[in-house]
């Protein structure tokens, strides 16, 4: 495993080794995602695409009466403090 930010220069540069792996890669837009797919990546993870899609998941689990407000707060909150302590540096800022 090579993680990587999401530098298409980066990128480019794992998928071109020969190395006969599948490959996963980040992207910071679809555009280059689906141009690093057409070079050979299995996966690209764009951040705010996979961002989209959870807030999606989280407002269907609460029309579907799944999770409470309650229940989504404390899990998020749990979110954040495991982020703080592990990382990323980012979420410091944000809290």
């Amino acid at each position: 495993m090579i993680p990587t930010v999401a530098r298409r220069a980066w990128a480019e540069q794992v998928l071109s080794l020969d190395i006969g792996v599948d490959t996963i890669v980040r992207a910071v837009d679809v555009e280059t995602g689906a141009a690093l797919l057409e070079q050979g990546a299995v996966f690209v993870a764009v951040l705010d695409l996979l961002a989209a899609e959870h807030v999606g998941d989280v407002v269907d689990r609460l029309l579907d009466g799944e999770q409470t407000r309650a229940e989504l707060r404390a899990e998020g909150r749990q979110r954040l403090d495991r982020a703080v302590e592990y990382g990323p540096s980012d979420v410091q800022r944000i809290r």
